[in-house]
C-alpha cells in the first residue's frame, strides 16, 4: 500500500511539472505573439471570425475556415462582436462549458481546475481554438450514453462541426445498443446541416464542398511543418519518421480499422458488465485520436477530463496515465520540434496505462 501511494505521489508530481511547463509556454507565447505587438487576440479565433464575417457578406474569400457549415452556428454569435470582446467571450465560454460539463459528470472543483490547466486546455485558451467546445460535446456523448441517451446523442451530433472526432461515436452507440442515442445523433446532424442553408443560404454548402473541403483535404494529406509539430495522429507520426505519404496513409487505415474494432469490443464488454464505465470513457477518448488522421494537441482536453473522471474513482493505473498525459503534453512543443510529433505514442501509452481490472 505504501509503495502504491509513493508511486501515485511521484506520478502526480510529474503531472504537476507538466502542467507548469504548459503554463510557462503559454505565458511566453502570449508575451511574444500578442502582448508585445499589442493585444489582438488568439490567431485561430481571428481566422474563424474573419471567415464567418466573409460568409455574412456573402463573400467566397473565406480564407482558412475549413469547417463544415454547421460550425458557422457556433462562431457567428462571437464573430459579430468587436475582435477583442469576441475573443474573450469565445475563450471564456469554452472554459465555462467544459468546466460545467466536468462538474456535472461528478468532478470536484479542484479536479475541474486541474483539467482546465491541462496543457491541451491551456493551448486552446492561448490559440482561441475549438478544442474546449468539442471536448465538452465528446464528454457528454461518451459519459451520458447509459444514463441520458438522448442528451448523449444530441451532444454527439454537435461534433459534426469537427466530424473527424465523431468517427467512433456511431460505433459506440451501436456496440452499446444505445438506439435512442444513435437516432438522436442522426437527427441532430440533419438539423445542424440544414440550419446553415436556411440561415446563410445553400451556397455555404457549395462553397464548403467545392473549395474549403479541398483545402482541408490538402492539410490532412500533406500537412506543413508547423502543423505537424502540433498534430498527434498515427499518419503524422509515421510521415515524420520518413515513411512515404502513401505508406503512412495505409498504416493509418490499418490502425483506424483496428481502433474501430477495439472500440466496438470495449463498448460490448461494458454492456456485458465486464468493464467499468470510467474505463470505457477513458479508453474511448484515447481511441478517438488514433482513428483519425487529423487531430492536434489542443484537441485532447477530452482525454484530460476522461482521465480525471477515471482517477476520481481510483481505478487501476490512474496515476501513471495522469503522469504520462500531463507531462507529455506539457513537453509536447519541445518534443515535436526537436525530435518528431510523437502524439500517437502519447495517446497509445495513455490508453495502455489504464486497466479494466487490478
Amino acid at each position: 500500500m505504501e509503495l502504491r501511494q509513493t508511486r501515485s505521489g511521484i506520478c502526480i508530481l510529474i503531472a504537476a511539472v507538466g502542467a507548469l511547463l504548459a503554463i510557462l509556454i503559454d505565458i511566453l507565447v502570449l508575451k511574444r505573439q500578442y502582448i508585445a505587438g499589442g493585444w489582438t487576440g488568439p490567431g485561430d479565433f481571428h481566422i474563424f471570425r474573419d471567415g464567418a464575417r466573409a460568409i455574412f457578406e456573402h463573400s467566397s474569400a473565406v480564407g482558412e475556415l475549413q469547417y463544415p457549415p454547421p460550425f458557422l452556428l457556433l462562431i457567428s454569435p462571437f464573430a459579430v462582436l468587436p475582435p477583442n470582446l469576441g475573443d474573450i467571450l469565445w475563450v471564456l465560454t469554452g472554459v465555462l462549458v467544459l468546466g460545467f460539463v466536468g462538474m456535472k459528470l461528478g468532478l470536484g472543483l479542484w479536479q475541474v481546475m486541474l483539467g482546465l490547466i491541462s496543457p491541451p486546455a491551456l493551448y486552446c485558451v492561448v490559440m482561441g481554438q475549438t478544442g474546449l467546445f468539442i471536448s465538452s460535446a465528446l464528454l457528454v456523448a461518451l459519459a451520458c450514453a447509459d444514463t441520458a441517451p438522448v442528451l448523449a446523442g444530441i451532444a454527439a451530433g454537435c461534433v459534426v462541426v469537427k466530424p473527424q472526432f465523431a468517427i467512433l461515436l456511431p460505433v459506440c452507440f451501436l456496440a452499446g445498443r444505445q438506439w435512442r442515442a444513435f437516432v438522436a445523433a442522426v437527427a441532430t446532424v440533419l438539423v445542424l446541416c440544414l440550419l446553415p442553408a436556411l440561415v446563410f443560404g445553400p451556397w455555404v454548402w457549395q462553397l464548403f464542398l467545392h473549395k474549403e473541403l479541398k483545402v482541408a483535404w490538402a492539410d490532412v494529406s500533406a500537412p506543413g511543418a508547423i502543423q505537424e509539430h502540433m498534430m498527434v495522429t498515427p499518419f503524422v507520426f509515421f510521415r515524420t519518421l520518413g515513411v512515404s505519404d502513401h505508406l503512412s496513409g495505409i498504416i493509418q487505415v490499418v490502425i483506424s480499422l483496428s481502433t474501430i474494432f477495439a472500440c466496438w469490443r470495449i463498448w460490448s464488454l461494458h454492456r456485458e458488465n465486464k468493464i467499468t464505465a470510467e474505463y470505457r470513457l477513458a479508453v474511448t477518448a484515447c481511441l478517438i485520436f488514433l482513428v483519425t488522421p487529423f487531430a492536434y494537441i489542443y484537441d485532447l482536453s477530452v482525454v484530460a477530463f476522461s482521465l480525471l473522471l477515471y482517477a476520481a474513482r481510483q481505478r487501476p493505473g490512474w496515476a501513471a496515465a495522469i503522469a504520462i498525459f500531463w507531462s507529455f503534453t506539457g513537453l509536447y512543443g519541445l518534443i515535436s520540434t526537436i525530435a518528431w510529433p510523437a502524439g500517437a505514442t502519447l495517446v497509445l501509452a495513455t490508453a495502455l496505462a489504464i486497466r479494466p481490472w487490478e
